[in-house]
C-alpha cells in the first residue's frame, strides 16, 4: 500500500475531513499500525481494518491505496 499516496488522496478527495475531525498525524499512525498489523495477510483484511477505523474509506479506495 502506497501509505502517502492514500493520504494524499484523502486530502483531495475529502477535503478538510482529516483538519476537522482527526489529524494528519493520527491518520498517519493508523496506516502505519494497519500496515505492521497485517502485513502478510490478505488486502482484503488490511481494508476492512481501514474501513472500520476511517469512516471515509470504502472497498472502492483499495485501487488509490496502491492495492491491486
Amino acid at each position: 500500500m502506497n501509505k502517502y499516496g492514500f493520504m494524499l488522496y484523502i486530502k483531495e478527495k475529502f477535503p478538510g475531513t482529516i483538519d476537522e475531525h482527526w489529524n494528519w498525524d493520527l491518520l498517519e499512525n493508523i496506516l502505519d499500525f494497519a500496515l505492521l498489523e497485517y502485513d502478510g495477510k490478505s488486502t482484503e483484511e488490511l481494508i476492512k481494518i481501514l474501513i472500520t477505523i476511517i469512516p471515509e474509506v470504502t472497498a472502492e479506495e483499495r485501487y488509490e491505496m496502491g492495492c491491486p
